[in-house]
C-alpha cells in the first residue's frame, strides 16, 4: 500500500493482536530508546563483568564463586538479550527454575550466595551507568541453611596423634608427614590453600615457634599473620624436611603434592586411627582447633585474628562455634 491516506497495520507486540489505523500523515509517536549500553547484549556485559571482578580486591575465593554462579544466567536466558529488558520477575523466575528445575539443583546457602553474586553483577552495571533501575532490588533474601560444623572429640584427636606418632616412630616405612600436618592443623587452624602456600622459610625458632600466614597477592592484609606453635614442632618440621626436602633450600614448599592428596593423607589417617567420629579433613580440623582455642579460653577476638577472618565474616562464624562450645 502506498500513498498518505492507505491504512497502515498496527501490531501491539505485547497481545500479538493487529487493528488498521488511519493514515493522517502526523509522524507517529515513538518512545524513547534506552541508553546504547542498556541495549548490551547479556553476553557482552558479563564479559565486562568478569574483567572488573578479576580486577577487584575480592578474595579470589568469592571472585571464582561469583564468576562461576553470574555464567548460569546464560542458561536460562539468551546471551543476545539485552541487560535492560530484565525485570524482577524475570530474576523471580530465574531464581525458582534454578532451585526446581535446574540439573543441578542448589540448596539456600548457594541460592543465597547466587542472589549476592547477581546483586553484585546488576550493581556493577548500576554504577557504571550500563543501567537506571536495578532490577534485583525487590528479591527476596534466602536464609541459608542451619549448619552445625563437624568436629573431633577429645578420643578422636588423642587416637589420630597416637597413629601420626606410631607411623612417625615405629612404622615399617617411617613418615614424619601425617603427624606434621595434623599437629600443624590442630595448633593453627590454617585453611587448606594457606597450607599449600607454606614454604620452609615462613617457619621461625627463636624465642618461640612461629609461622607466618601469607595473605597472598590481592587479599586483605589481615589474613597475613604470625601464629604461635609447640615447642617440639621443630623437631617434627627437621624430620619432615629431612626425609622429603633434604636438598631443597629455604624457599622450596613445604608439600609438595596437591591439596587433593594431602586430603587423602588425612583421611587415611582417620581410617588407621581407628572409630573416629567423623571424616578427617582441612575443615574438620580448622573447626575442631577453633572450638578447642575458644573451650580453653582463647579471646574472640584473638580467634578471629587466628582464623584469618574479616568482622562480617566472624560474626556468622562465632554464632557457629557457640553451638559447639
Amino acid at each position: 500500500m502506498t500513498g498518505k491516506d492507505a491504512d497502515l497495520i498496527e501490531i501491539d507486540v505485547n497481545d500479538k493482536r493487529t487493528r488498521r489505523v488511519r493514515n493522517d500523515s502526523r509522524p507517529a509517536a515513538v518512545p524513547p530508546a534506552p541508553p546504547t549500553s542498556q541495549r548490551d547484549s547479556l553476553g557482552e556485559q558479563l564479559v565486562r563483568y568478569g574483567t572488573h571482578l578479576a580486577a577487584s580486591d575480592l578474595a579470589e575465593n568469592t571472585k571464582r564463586a561469583f564468576a562461576s554462579d553470574i555464567q548460569i544466567l546464560t542458561e536460562y536466558f539468551p546471551e543476545h538479550l539485552s541487560v535492560g529488558s530484565l525485570t524482577l520477575g524475570n530474576l523471580e523466575a530465574y531464581f525458582d527454575w534454578m532451585q526446581k528445575e535446574r540439573k543441578a539443583p542448589c540448596n539456600n546457602k548457594t541460592l543465597s550466595r547466587r542472589i549476592t553474586s547477581t546483586r553484585s553483577f546488576f550493581g556493577w552495571l548500576i554504577q557504571e551507568g550500563h543501567l537506571q533501575e536495578d532490577p534485583t532490588q525487590g528479591l527476596k533474601r534466602v536464609t541459608a541453611d542451619p549448619h552445625v560444623p563437624t568436629i573431633l572429640n577429645t578420643g578422636d584427636i588423642k587416637r589420630l596423634n597416637q597413629k601420626a606418632s606410631d607411623i612417625f616412630w615405629k612404622g615399617q616405612h617411617p613418615d614424619a608427614r601425617p603427624l606434621l600436618l595434623l599437629q600443624l592443623l590442630l595448633q593453627t587452624g590454617m585453611k587448606k590453600k594457606e597450607v599449600t602456600s607454606l614454604r620452609f622459610s615462613d617457619f621461625t625458632f627463636g624465642g618461640r615457634a612461629l609461622v607466618h600466614v601469607r595473605s597472598g597477592d590481592g587479599q586483605p592484609a589481615y589474613r597475613d599473620r604470625h601464629l604461635p606453635l609447640s615447642r617440639n614442632f621443630g623437631s617434627i618440621l627437621d624430620a619432615y624436611r629431612n626425609q622429603y626436602a633434604a636438598d631443597k633450600d629455604d624457599d622450596a614448599p613445604v608439600f609438595d603434592c596437591t591439596a587433593r592428596n594431602l586430603e587423602y593423607q588425612l583421611e587415611d589417617l582417620g581410617r588407621q586411627a581407628g572409630p573416629v567420629s567423623c571424616k578427617v579433613g582441612f575443615e574438620v580440623l580448622r573447626w575442631t582447633a577453633a572450638v578447642g582455642d575458644l573451650r580453653v579460653g582463647v579471646d574472640p577476638e584473638a580467634l578471629r585474628h587466628k582464623l584469618g577472618l574479616s568482622p562480617v565474616a566472624w560474626r556468622n562464624t562465632r554464632v557457629r562455634l557457640n553451638t559447639l562450645i
